[in-house]
C-alpha cells in the first residue's frame, strides 16, 4: 500500500488532539492532582480522547492488505507487528515508570506492577497500567491476533460473515456491562471499540476492490459498526462524530491525496508528529503530568507555561523514534 500524505497528516493531528486533550483536561479530571495543583487554563481540548478512535480505524484500514493476501502469512504478521510494538513500547514504559519513581511517586508503580506491565495485557491480571494510555495498546494487540486469524478466512463472504458476526457480538456485549463473568470476553474481543477496526477493513477492501459502491454486506457491517458505536458511547458523542469523520476520510482518500499539497507547513508538520506518534502516545500522559505537577509547585501557572511538557514529551518520543523504533526496522 503506498503513503498516503493524507493518512499522515491525519494521523499527525489524532496524536496532537490526544496530547492536548491530556494536558488541558486529563491532568484536571484526574487524582493525580488531589485538586489542590489543578490548571486553570481559560481552554481545553475536552474532546481529544475521542481521536484514539482514529487511530484504531486506521489500524485496521492498513492491515486489510495482510488479512486478504493470497497467500497470508499469519506468523510474519504477527511478528512484525510485535517487532513493532514492544521495543518501543519497553523502553517508552520504563522511562516513565524512572520518571513516577523519581518525581512523581505518588503514581508510580510496583515492581511487580511494572513487570507485569511488560505484557502490555496487564488489565487481564487486573494490574494498573503504569500509564493510562497502555489501555489501547492492549486493543492494538488484541486487534493484532484477530487480525491473523482472519487470514485464513481468505477475502470473500467467509471474512464478511466473521466481521458480521464480530461486531454483532460486540453489539450484544454491550448491554452485559453489569455482569462481571463477561468481563474477559468484552475485553479480548474489544467490544468497545472493535467497530473502528472493523470499519477500517470494510473501507479498506472497498477502496482495493476499484468498485463504486458498497456492496450490501459492506453497508451492514458499517452500519452495525456505527450501531456499535452508538450504543458504547452515544449517538452525538466525540467517539461517534471522530468514528463518522475518519471513515469519510478514508472512504475519500484517493481525492484527498490529490488535493493536500505536501510541501504545506502544516502538513510536513503533523507528518512529524504522525512519525514520532508510537513513543509520543506512550510517554506524554504521565511524564507531561509529572511536568505540569512541578510547574504548578513552582507557581508557573499561565496557559502558555504547556509549551514545556508539549516540547520535553515531543523531544523524549522523537528520540524514542530514532534510536529504538528506526532502529529495529
Amino acid at each position: 500500500m503506498k503513503r498516503s500524505t493524507t493518512i499522515m497528516a491525519v494521523r499527525g493531528a489524532a496524536a496532537l488532539m490526544i496530547v492536548l486533550f491530556h494536558f488541558t483536561w486529563a491532568y484536571n479530571d484526574k487524582s493525580v492532582n488531589s485538586g489542590v495543583y489543578a490548571t486553570d487554563w481559560p481552554w481545553s481540548v475536552w474532546w481529544g480522547y475521542a481521536a484514539v478512535a482514529t487511530f484504531f480505524m486506521m489500524s485496521g484500514y492498513l492491515a486489510t492488505p495482510h488479512i486478504i493476501d493470497r497467500q497470508p502469512d499469519p506468523r510474519k504478521f504477527i511478528f512484525k507487528k510485535l517487532k513493532r510494538f514492544y521495543p518501543a513500547y519497553w523502553v517508552s514504559m520504563t522511562v516513565t515508570a524512572i520518571v513516577l519513581y523519581l518525581f512523581f511517586k505518588e503514581e508510580s508503580v510496583s515492581l511487580s506492577g511494572y513487570l507485569v506491565n511488560l505484557t502490555m495485557v496487564s488489565q487481564l491480571f487486573r494490574v494498573p497500567f503504569v500509564d493510562g494510555v497502555y489501555w489501547s495498546m492492549q486493543c492494538e494487540l488484541l486487534f493484532c491476533l484477530i487480525a491473523a486469524s482472519l487470514m485464513f478466512l481468505g477475502g470473500g463472504r467467509k471474512l464478511d460473515r466473521a466481521l458480521i458476526v464480530w461486531i454483532a457480538l460486540a453489539i450484544a456485549l454491550s448491554f452485559t456491562t453489569g455482569i462481571k463473568p463477561l468481563r474477559v470476553f468484552r475485553i479480548v474481543t474489544i467490544g468497545a471499540y472493535c467497530h473502528n477496526f472493523i470499519a477500517g477493513i470494510v473501507i479498506c477492501r472497498f477502496s482495493m476492490s476499484g468498485r463504486n459502491r458498497l456492496s450490501p454486506a459492506e453497508m451492514l457491517t458499517l452500519v452495525l459498526c456505527l450501531t456499535n458505536s452508538i450504543v458504547w458511547s452515544g449517538a452525538f458523542t466525540p467517539p461517534t462524530v471522530f468514528f463518522a469523520l475518519t471513515a469519510a476520510v478514508l472512504l475519500t482518500l484517493d481525492r484527498l491525496d490529490k488535493i493536500i499539497c505536501n510541501d504545506n507547513v502544516i502538513v510536513k508538520a503533523l507528518g512529524w508528529i504522525a512519525m514520532i506518534s508510537y513513543p509520543l502516545y506512550l510517554t506524554h500522559e504521565m511524564i507531561g503530568f509529572t511536568i505540569i505537577r512541578h510547574m504548578q509547585l513552582a507557581g508557573w501557572r499561565h496557559h502558555l507555561f504547556i509549551i514545556v511538557p508539549i516540547t520535553v514529551t515531543f523531544a523524549i518520543g522523537w528520540a524514542i523514534h530514532h534510536f529504538v523504533e528506526k532502529r529495529i526496522k
